[in-house]
């Protein structure tokens, strides 16, 4: 069975990380998803004020 698929950041590292540079690593978030949920609490808020 075959990889189908891509791979959009590769990383190497030669020694082990610690639990802080992992969590660095992980935590990043993408500017998209932020202005989503932007965007969505901006949408329940006027829903809520037209109620």
């Amino acid at each position: 069975e075959y990889f189908v698929g891509g791979l959009d950041d590769v990383r190497i590292y030669t020694g082990a990380l610690t639990a802080d540079e992992v969590a660095a690593i992980a935590a990043t978030p993408e500017p998209a998803t932020m202005i989503l949920l932007g965007i969505g609490m901006i949408g329940l808020a006027r829903l809520k004020r037209k109620q």
